[in-house]
């Protein structure tokens, strides 16, 4: 893509999710439990399920006898670790409503005083249900016998739901014991695992309109819909939400004695019950550490990366060590985020970089990422920022290095950052926080963004240009101006360094089209790939493309798998998806994947 004459144009919004309706998930309904002048109660217990290390790992149960098979939630799955199989089982419900499921494992679980015992196939699903109930019962209205032990002490007191028992085993739990008080109290039955409450609890201690609901993956009909409108223009729509994070931004960022901006993580105001995530963190991190061992190459490269981490002083050493996900004592949440390696070709820095995953699941079916809230996009779509570059007869490029490292957040939220780390397997396990914005965390790439643009508004008046520029074109890190006259766009980029400066960010990776806009940057701040003497007409990646600074243009990479496989309409999908074109120049080509598309799908 040559460049092209000096031309207004509009900025668009080619990508806005915030504002679309709320996606479709496929589901059945397994229970069902509807309330006028009472509510019915649902049968729970707790009961202690036997994890690969032989372990009982405590565990909610609803027993539902009109459901004809069991199930388990993904988050509970991961924490027993035992080994499960591929098995197809499909799921109609109410209204004839369709899922499946597409994994089972047989579990091992016992009564609460361990009298009782047996096994049972739960097939693998995403989510079963919320809190069971929904509301605390007023349980002084009940008529519960005090000489029996209840499968469920606390089954007055909503928890969380990790397994489903049905038919296929329910029938024989139960026992002959039975007390009934009249139409509107509820049932009490006893069962090997403890005595269980099921049927209307009276009005007084009623709750509201309840429905079961089992989730599942969105179809792939919706997400070929989702396809086909990524290019369409949609007009942004701030929600309720996310003038809230803005508020909050606002109301709780400060700045510390070295200009750095020090913000807090935003949460949700729901009452999501984040759960322990440090038995997940710890199977992950011996995963991975048996990985390292068998690749030396692989183990360098990581351990330098969390060497550097902790040097630069984005993460410390936890003095008070703790494994549960609330700390009574100090009053404080904990969260403990697996980690592991990506491997990045195309990076000229450091090609491992560590992830952190702020979407695993605690036990209670809730991640870090569930309770922290995302914030509004706030930055200008790349299209616009791609064809104001082209405007610009000088122009350069660069990013910041190592951007939402620049920003720490405040030591309230460090131990929502926790992980688990050591060079060597000789070494004690320890527990590390991290201690500046992570990425992968929801709310990350708005605090960074909104950083950019409270301190371009904080220097506005003092440096105009230069802050307009970093309001309006950056995406991210990545940073793509410059000027029609040299020595503007000059001063322009000493005006850019210097106020990024100020907060704490350095840009690399400089690169430009004319060398004497990279005489003032250090060589150690260039892009490695290019050479002042500009003839060097390897490609750099930069706002998604691939840019020629010798020649001046943009090129696409595309590499199109040829799958072998067999193949599949999601495997299709996901290949011709990952074309990324911001400009819209191939949609001639593209066109010709759509029409294939339409024509599979018929």
């Amino acid at each position: 893509m040559s460049r092209a004459p000096a031309i207004e144009a509009n900025s668009t919004q080619s990508e806005e999710t915030r504002s679309s309706p709320m996606e479709p998930k496929q589901g059945s309904y397994c229970s069902f439990k509807e309330q006028r002048a009472s509510q019915v109660l649902l049968a729970t217990a707790t009961i202690k399920v036997t994890d690969s290390w032989g372990v009982q790992q405590p565990c909610g149960v609803l027993l539902d006898g009109g459901s004809q098979s069991s199930y388990i939630t993904e988050a509970f799955a991961q924490l027993l670790q035992l080994k499960h199989r591929r098995n197809e089982m499909p799921i109609t419900g109410i209204n004839n409503t369709y899922s499946a499921a597409t994994r089972s494992m047989d579990i091992k679980f016992s009564s609460k005083d361990n009298k009782y015992s047996n096994l049972v196939t739960c097939f693998i699903l995403p989510n079963l249900m919320g809190n069971m109930p929904s509301s605390v019962i007023d349980i002084t209205t009940l008529k519960v016998p005090k000489t029996i032990t209840l499968a469920d002490e606390e089954f007055n007191i909503p928890g969380w739901i990790d397994m489903l028992i049905g038919s296929d085993l329910y029938p024989y739990l139960m026992k002959d014991g039975c007390y009934t008080f009249g139409r509107n109290h509820p049932v009490v039955q006893e069962t090997h695992l403890g005595w269980i409450l099921l049927g209307h609890i009276p009005k007084e201690g009623a709750d509201r309109f309840t429905t079961f609901f089992i989730c599942n993956e969105l179809s792939v009909d919706f997400k070929l819909q989702r396809f086909w409108e990524q290019e369409e223009i949609v007009a942004p729509v701030c929600t309720k939400e996310e003038e809230a994070v803005e508020r909050y931004f606002v109301e709780m960022t400060t700045r510390d004695e070295t200009g750095r901006f020090i913000v807090r993580l935003p949460r949700h105001s729901q009452d999501l019950q984040l759960g322990n995530l440090y038995t997940m963190a710890q199977y992950r991190f011996q995963q991975l550490e048996r990985k390292l061992i068998r690749n030396q190459e692989l183990r360098k490269e990581y351990t330098k990366f969390m060497d550097e981490y902790l040097n630069l002083g984005h993460m410390q050493l936890v003095l008070e060590e703790g494994n549960n996900s609330y700390d009574n004592t100090s009053n404080k949440l904990i969260c403990f985020l697996p980690h592991h390696a990506v491997f990045k070709e195309s990076s000229t820095t450091s090609k491992t970089l560590v992830v952190f995953d702020a979407s695993a699941k605690s036990t209670t079916g809730v991640s870090l990422n569930d309770i922290l809230m995302v914030g509004p996009t706030i930055q200008q779509d790349l299209l616009s920022i791609i064809l104001r570059f082209r405007m610009h007869r000088y122009v350069m490029t660069a990013d910041i290095s190592k951007m939402y490292r620049q920003i720490p957040v405040h030591p309230k939220d460090y131990d929502l950052q926790r992980i688990l780390w050591r060079r060597s397997s000789d070494e004690p396990l320890r527990q590390y926080q991290l201690v500046t914005v992570t990425y992968g965390t929801a709310p990350a790439s708005f605090l960074s963004t909104r950083c950019l643009h409270q301190l371009a508004s904080e220097e506005a008046s003092s440096y105009p240009l230069a802050t307009e520029v970093i309001s309006h074109d950056m995406y991210v890190d990545d940073l793509g101006t410059g000027s029609n006259n040299l020595s503007e766009a000059q001063r322009l980029q000493e005006e850019i360094i210097h106020i990024l400066g100020k907060a704490g960010f350095v840009l690399h990776k400089c690169c430009a089209n004319h060398p004497d806009l990279l005489k003032g940057i250090p060589e150690w701040l260039r892009e490695s790939e290019v050479s002042c003497n500009f003839k060097n007409y390897e490609g750099i990646k930069t706002l998604g493309l691939v840019w020629h600074p010798s020649q001046d243009t943009f090129e696409y990479e595309i590499n199109v798998k040829t799958c072998r496989e067999l193949g599949t309409k999601r495997l299709v999908l996901s290949i011709i998806s990952s074309i990324f074109d911001p400009t819209g120049l191939l949609g001639p080509v593209i066109v010709r994947y759509k029409m294939f598309i339409q024509h599979l799908w018929l």
